[in-house]
Formats: structure tokens, C-alpha cells, sequence
């Protein structure tokens, strides 16, 4: 079983989610980030970039004189990245590159950054261990990842049919694929286990309104999953059109679920 959100399909859709997944989690990352001593000529590496925001913030951070490193197993978005040739990112570097398999593009690495990437691997903790023996004595690592076990997309207003929606979505995708729905609380431990240092943690939650940009995070979801929740899910085509449109109501609104970013330092 895998990511359910493949990539190869409905490029555009996929595109469009990920652009408003952007929208609503990059403040709260590039805040967690921002905590940190980054500086200029730091080389950073950017896992599972997807879309590359976090990648563009980080290279403006390091300056010309930094590196980082962004790869995916998909780095079609990244390759448009880089090919743009903007003078703020001349020091983007962009791979190919599957974390759970590959030989590690360095192992002197000042940050790297995962963002709702492990919790969607069967061997997340194997993989967590080795992104830590790639840093520097003194590297910092940030993790990043949802806990839907303590709060899903929660409308602001009750709405049984959005519910139910959304709870069959989850049901699916835990069922379908190799994602652990309660894995950002276990972020904190895991990076103590791993030996760093100076671990902390912030979790947040953020309002999405109704027919705006940010909304895509959910119906794109729904759009691309849509035959596979009729299918098995035990979902109407009604029900999701239903939701969708909800969605488009500017009075509607839902509570993102909890985003949980836990950072550490490896010892020098």
C-alpha cells in the first residue's frame, strides 16, 4: 500500500491541492523554522519538497553562499523550480531521490526539514533515523506532521453530512495506505530517542474559510479521491458533491487539523 494522493494522475488537481496545502501550513512552518539559528551559508536538505514553497524559503534564507538540497520521489514541480533561474535561488538544488532507499545526497547537513512525509511511510521510524545520521555534530532537524486522532477537519458550525465525509476520507486512507493518523504526537519522543538536544515542540490548528483559496486543501482532496470513496468507502456521489459545494459557501468554515512540528539538535 502507498501514498494515496498518487501523483502521476490528475497532475493539475494534485498541483492545486498542494498549492493550497501551501497556503495553510506554510506560516506555522516558516514560523517553527524561523525559531532556529539559520543562517547564511548553511546547507540545508528539504525531504518530500512536493511543491517546493518551503525549499524557495529556505534558499532565501542560506543566501548564495548555502545550499539546499530539495528531492523527491516526483520532482517534476521541482525541476519547473529550478529551471526558473531566479537569482534568489541559483543555490536550489534539486534531486531525485527516494529517503526510505537511497544513499544520502550528503551527510553534513546544518538543518533538514520533513513535512507531512513520514507519517505516509511504513517505515517512518527507520527512515527518521537515518535523516538524523546525515546532519552535522550541531544540525538541527525539523519534523512536521498532522494528528488526526486529535482533530480532523472540524467544520465551525455542525454539519453532519461534512462529518461523515470526512471521517470516511480518514477510514480510507488509513485503510488503503501505510499513513499513521496519530503520528505527529509521537514526534517529540521519537527525536529524544534519537538522541538530539534542545528538543522542542509547537502544535497548531488554523480556520479555513469557506470558498477561499485555502479551501482547495480540502476539495481537491475530495475531487481526486472521489471514485475511490464511492467505490470503497461506502460514500454517495451525492454526499461528496454535497460537501464540495459547502465548501464553496463563504458563511462555511472548517478547524484545519492539528499541524505538529518537533525540531532537535544532533550533539556536536
Amino acid at each position: 500500500m502507498g501514498y494515496v494522493f498518487q501523483t502521476e494522475a490528475e497532475r493539475d488537481r494534485e498541483t492545486a491541492r498542494l498549492v493550497a496545502l501551501e497556503a495553510v501550513h506554510d506560516p506555522f512552518s516558516t514560523r517553527c523554522l524561523g525559531q532556529l539559528p539559520i543562517d547564511e551559508g548553511w546547507r540545508c536538505l528539504e525531504v518530500g519538497a512536493r511543491h517546493g514553497s518551503i525549499a524557495r524559503w529556505l534558499s532565501e534564507r542560506v543566501g548564495p553562499a548555502g545550499t539546499v538540497v530539495a528531492t523527491d520521489v516526483d520532482p517534476t514541480r521541482l525541476d519547473e523550480l529550478a529551471a526558473s533561474n531566479l537569482p534568489s535561488q541559483s543555490n536550489l538544488l534539486v534531486l531525485h531521490h527516494d529517503v526510505t532507499t537511497d544513499d544520502p545526497p550528503d551527510t553534513q547537513f546544518d538543518l533538514i526539514h520533513a513535512r507531512f512525509l513520514l507519517a505516509h511511510l511504513d517505515n517512518r521510524d527507520a527512515v527518521l533515523r537515518r535523516l538524523v545520521s546525515w546532519l552535522r555534530p550541531g544540525g538541527w532537524i525539523v519534523v512536521e506532521d498532522i494528528d488526526y486522532s486529535a482533530l480532523g477537519f472540524v467544520p465551525i458550525e455542525q454539519s453532519e453530512l461534512f462529518e461523515t465525509v470526512v471521517d470516511a476520507v480518514l477510514r480510507f486512507v488509513v485503510s488503503n495506505s501505510t499513513f499513521d493518523s496519530a503520528f505527529g504526537r509521537r514526534l517529540p519522543g521519537l527525536l529524544r530517542r534519537n538522541g538530539l538536544a534542545d528538543i522542542g515542540s509547537e502544535g497548531s490548528t488554523v480556520l479555513i474559510d469557506g470558498s477561499s483559496p485555502q479551501i482547495g486543501y480540502v476539495t481537491e482532496g475530495l475531487h481526486r479521491l472521489r471514485d475511490a470513496l464511492v467505490a470503497h468507502a461506502g460514500l454517495l456521489d451525492a454526499h461528496i458533491a454535497a460537501a464540495v459545494r459547502l465548501c464553496a459557501d463563504p458563511t462555511f468554515g472548517v478547524l484545519a487539523p492539528l499541524h505538529i512540528a518537533a525540531w532537535g539538535r544532533r550533539p556536536a
